[in-house]
C-alpha cells in the first residue's frame, strides 16, 4: 500500500504525555496508508524506554538537542509518504483527523491543510464527547484559499498557523523549502510557513475541532528567550521570504506574527525587559502593518466547502 501520510513526532522528555500522542495516532480511522515517526530529542527521562514498547508499530528516530525542527527534520528524513501530518508530544488527535483531512485533499486539492484546535488543561487525558467523533455529521466546515498568503486572520487567527495545527503538507513543498530551521529556537514553525506563502490550495478545516491542544506550564512556547531567538530570525529572513497572491503584503504577515509572538512574550513574563524593548523599537511599523492587515481583510478569496464524510 502507497503511503498517504507520515505522521511526525518530536518530543523530549515526554515520557508521560508522548505515548497518549502516539495512542491518538495509531487510532486514526483513516486506512490509506499512514506511518508514524518519533523523534526522541536527547530526552534524559524514560521516553525512549515508552516509545520502544511500540515495536513496529511506530519508527523511532533520535537526535542530541536539535530543537524542535531539527528533530522534525530528522523525523522526515526517514518518511516515504506523500504528505506530512504535524503532532506535538503533548497533544491529541481526534480519531478522524486523518480521514476528514484526506476528504479535504481529494475535494479541493489542498496542498496544505490546517485543522482547528479545541484547548484543554493539562491533568486528564482528553476525551472525545459524542458530538466530536461526528455521530451523525454529514458534513463539515471548510475555508479554501488561493495560498497561504490569502488566508483571512479573522477566519484562521495567527495561533492556528503554527505547526501543531498542520495535518497535512505537501512533501515536495517542505522539501523546496530547506525544512525546519534547526537549534533551540521558537517560531521555527512561522518561519517554515513564511517560505511557504506562495504555494496552494491551503485548506482550513474550522468545524469540527480535530486537535486536543494541550495547556501546561512545561510548554515551550513559555520560554521567552526561545521567543525572542524567534523574533530575530522572522526579522532577518523577511525579505527573503516569497510574496504570494494574497491581498495581505509579506510584511504584514511577518510583523503580525511578531506582534502575536510579543504580547506572548509579556504575558508569560509581565516585567520582562527584553520582549518591551523589542515591542518598543516596532511599535511603528506593527501598528502601521496592522492597520493594513485590517483593512485588507477580505473573504474574496475564500470558499467555503463542505466535504461529506464517507
Amino acid at each position: 500500500m502507497e503511503l498517504r501520510f507520515t505522521v511526525v513526532i518530536p518530543t523530549y522528555n515526554r515520557e508521560q504525555l508522548v505515548v497518549q500522542a502516539v495512542d491518538s495516532a495509531l487510532a486514526q480511522t483513516f486506512g490509506g496508508g499512514i506511518e508514524i515517526v518519533v523523534c526522541d530529542d536527547g530526552s534524559t527521562d524514560g521516553t525512549m524506554k515508552a516509545l520502544m514498547e511500540y515495536g513496529d508499530k511506530i519508527k523511532v528516530v533520535s537526535t542530541e538537542r536539535a530543537g524542535p525542527g531539527g528533530a522534525r527534520n530528522a523525523a522526515i528524513a526517514v518518511g516515504r509518504a506523500e504528505y506530512l501530518s504535524f503532532l506535538d508530544s503533548d497533544d491529541l488527535w481526534h480519531p478522524r483527523t486523518l480521514e476528514l483531512v484526506n476528504a479535504t485533499i481529494e475535494t479541493s486539492g489542498a496542498r496544505i491543510v490546517f485543522i482547528a484546535p479545541v484547548i484543554f488543561s493539562d491533568g486528564s487525558r482528553y476525551v472525545w464527547a459524542d458530538t466530536d467523533e461526528g455521530r451523525g455529521l454529514d458534513s463539515v466546515r471548510i475555508h479554501v484559499y488561493k495560498d497561504l498568503s490569502c488566508i483571512n486572520d479573522a477566519i484562521v487567527p495567527p495561533q492556528v498557523e503554527a505547526t501543531c495545527t498542520v495535518a497535512a503538507l505537501h512533501r515536495a513543498d517542505f522539501d523546496r523549502v530547506g525544512g525546519f530551521v534547526a537549534g533551540q529556537i521558537n517560531a521555527e514553525d512561522i518561519d517554515l510557513f513564511l517560505k511557504l506563502l506562495d504555494v496552494g490550495p491551503v485548506a482550513f478545516i474550522q468545524i469540527p475541532c480535530l486537535l486536543a491542544y494541550r495547556g501546561h506550564g512545561a510548554q515551550t512556547n513559555k520560554l521567552n528567550a526561545k521567543n525572542l531567538q524567534g523574533c530575530r530570525l522572522l526579522l532577518a529572513n523577511r525579505r527573503s521570504y516569497p510574496s504570494g497572491c494574497g491581498l495581505r503584503t509579506r510584511d504584514e504577515i511577518v510583523y503580525a506574527r511578531l506582534w502575536h509572538i510579543l504580547r506572548s512574550c509579556i504575558r508569560n513574563e509581565p516585567f520582562s525587559v527584553a520582549p518591551m524593548l523589542m515591542l518598543a523599537r516596532l511599535s511603528p511599523r506593527l501598528a502601521w502593518h496592522r492597520f493594513l492587515s485590517r483593512v485588507s481583510r477580505s473573504n474574496a478569496n475564500v470558499n467555503v466547502t463542505n466535504v461529506r464524510l464517507i
